[in-house]
């Protein structure tokens, strides 16, 4: 983490911004003249997996079989996803595989992405083992594309779901910050998240003894009546909104501000560029145990 945040820093993301309002336009005037999409697939997961692609230094021809094999062992008990990738294992050894040799060439020669940053860099004087590389790589392939995308989608929905709040947004731009962190909240795209304790401790009237698993569920967490007034309403003007979609701590996500960018972004684009949006048919959800995520969302609209 230490090695990698500046170039997730406040100022570095807000400098990628403008690049990804013109990478989300080409992404929409790909779609525009048909009038319909999957929203999910042609929207929702373009943009954050063009983005991760770009930040790591991997070459953007190669985005959507990292994005399969992501798939593959992140949501491997949805039957789509696993005969469409290859298998669970299978799919984690490919994944493996192409980062050693990518790190490999960015050790020979480096760049300014966060690969490069990777293979290189060090801690206290020590570079970072193979293991480490290997599983900090996989982890953002699969991290930076997997829940950005179904918080769009998710949050696209929402909307559509709440036509007093999309009308609200459409009206006055200035709720779009609220609006990002209502969607993270309402979505909550990693609901939760396990941790080991290292120490005993009495939470509440539960004992948890050193060594166990305790599962923080961030999806309730968000949806708590002692910190969220009307927790299960979707309200664009919630203030405070102290989610936890991003996790709490020292695991905090931390591409927590390159996800609310993308998100404001989208969203900002298809409001400008899209009229009568709506649902086109039904919505397909992801089968999966580890993330709230919508496998197709098909959606009609009007080009602006």
């Amino acid at each position: 983490r230490k090695l990698v945040m500046p170039s997730v820093a406040p100022r570095r993301m807000r400098e990628l911004t403008d690049d990804l309002r013109a990478r989300t336009a080409a992404i929409l005037d790909a779609v525009v003249p048909a009038g319909g999409c999957d929203l999910l697939v042609d929207v929702a997961a373009e943009l954050p997996l063009q983005a991760i692609a770009w930040l790591m230094g991997i070459p953007q021809e190669d985005r959507h079989q990292l994005f399969a094999w992501a798939n593959a062992f992140l949501d491997y008990d949805d039957r789509e996803l696993g005969e469409a990738s290859p298998k669970m294992v299978e799919a984690q050894a490919a994944l493996f595989d192409y980062g050693t040799r990518l790190l490999a060439a960015k050790r020979a020669d480096p760049g300014d992405d966060i690969v490069s940053i990777l293979a290189t860099g060090t801690i206290d004087g020590e570079p970072l083992g193979d293991l480490e590389q290997q599983l900090f790589f996989s982890l953002l392939v699969g991290a930076g594309s997997e829940t950005t995308r179904n918080a769009i989608a998710g949050g696209v929905l929402a909307l559509l779901q709440h036509p007093d709040q999309l009308a609200a947004l459409r009206a006055d731009r200035s709720l779009l910050d609220g609006a990002v962190e209502e969607i993270l909240r309402w979505t909550t795209p990693d609901p939760y998240n396990r941790r080991t304790a290292t120490r005993d401790v009495v939470v509440g009237d539960q004992r948890i003894a050193a060594g166990e698993k305790v599962t923080l569920w961030w999806a309730s967490a968000n949806r708590d009546d002692a910190v969220f007034v009307d927790p299960f309403a979707f309200d664009i003007r919630r203030d405070p909104n102290p989610h936890l979609a991003f996790g709490h701590g020292t695991h905090f996500c931390l591409g927590a501000r390159l996800a609310r960018i993308e998100i404001a972004v989208v969203l900002d684009e298809v409001l400008d560029r899209l009229d009568d949006l709506a649902l086109a048919g039904d919505v397909e959800w992801v089968r999966s145990n580890k993330h709230t995520g919508i496998r197709h969302m098909p959606v009609s609209f009007r080009a602006r």
